[in-house]
């Protein structure tokens, strides 16, 4: 059956793919976002058949208004990007608490019995277990630490979703993605950092790569494509207050990802280590069971993925 849904955060990476979807399945897509790190651009394919109001998702009068006769909220709305968690904590607190209120206040007043809530792997940060199921502990390592202001937002907002909607709503779910990439990413996130580094080094004809850290942290990268196939089946098949790890399995060091990207891009110079940052986590992979069992499986595999995305930034980094 069709929808109506109003998209927090849709002109963004994540979003705007969570819209083409929608979209693209027959349904009604509001896309409300201040386009701060968002961009039009990437709605060009679908722009005639969506409505977009920009508006801050703090404004919770605006929220109230744009969300009338919607029958789901996905709030994707958030800063994202490792450097913006160090530079602007105070801002990415502000939004977290006051935009998750905006949503779950718009959701009573106009009676919306169902909500999605874009969370993170960063809320359980380092996990004691890998691959990491949806029930491990949350975890702030250290509140004195500005990094941690990322995923101490998104604890508190799936917090507020598990208290503020078990009564009364039909459906209110939280989905984590896993380190997703793709073209378009935003420039601050370790494949196009990397990609920038060495382009630079292209350019000035230098020897040397200097990477975070020594290369044994590992990730899982998720293809945008398998995170919204991911994504429409935890819509579909999911239940009241159910969690998802959606993202691979496949994970990979970051020594070995930087040299795939070295390769791909026919760049040879020797890495060297630096120190990594504090707060840093060391590895992740999440345990996708959950997901699997209602039918999901990501499709693409790093290598098969990076081409794309080198190129598209490639084309699209100013140097």
């Amino acid at each position: 059956m069709h929808k109506t849904y109003l998209v927090t955060g849709g002109s963004g990476f994540i979003g705007s793919a969570l819209c083409r979807r929608l979209v693209n399945t027959g349904n009604k897509v509001i896309i409300v976002d201040n386009n701060q790190r968002g961009s039009l651009k990437k709605l060009e394919d679908i722009f005639k058949k969506i409505i977009f109001i920009q508006s801050d998702i703090r404004d919770q009068t605006k929220i109230i208004e744009c969300s009338k006769n919607v029958d789901c909220i996905i709030h994707a709305a958030y800063v994202n990007g490792t450097e913006f968690f160090y530079e602007r904590p105070e801002e990415i607190i502000d939004i977290a608490i006051k935009g998750m209120l905006s949503v779950i206040e718009s959701c009573k007043a106009n009676n919306i019995k169902e909500l999605v809530l874009i969370s993170s792997s960063e809320v359980y940060q380092t996990p004691t277990i890998i691959p990491t199921p949806e029930n491990v502990p949350l975890i702030i390592p250290d509140i004195t630490n500005p990094r941690f202001s990322y995923g101490g937002g998104k604890i508190a907002s799936e917090l507020m979703l598990m208290s503020y909607c078990k009564q009364n709503f039909k459906k209110a779910i939280i989905v984590r993605p896993h380190n997703v990439y793709g073209i378009d990413m935003g420039f601050e996130h370790v494949i196009p950092q990397l990609i920038k580094k060495i382009l630079l080094i292209k350019e000035k004809k230098e020897k040397i790569l200097k990477i975070q850290g020594d290369g044994s942290e590992t990730r899982a990268f998720t293809h945008i494509e398998d995170f919204v196939d991911g994504f429409e089946i935890a819509l579909r098949k999911g239940n009241h207050l159910d969690v998802f790890h959606i993202g691979s399995p496949e994970e990979i060091k970051i020594l070995d990802l930087t040299k795939k990207i070295l390769n791909l891009m026919e760049v040879n110079v020797k890495i060297e280590n630096s120190e990594l940052k504090k707060g840093s986590t060391l590895r992740r992979c999440p345990d996708i069971s959950k997901i699997r069992n209602l039918g999901f499986e990501p499709k693409i595999k790093i290598y098969e993925g990076l081409p794309k995305v080198i190129d598209w930034y490639s084309h699209n980094i100013k140097i």
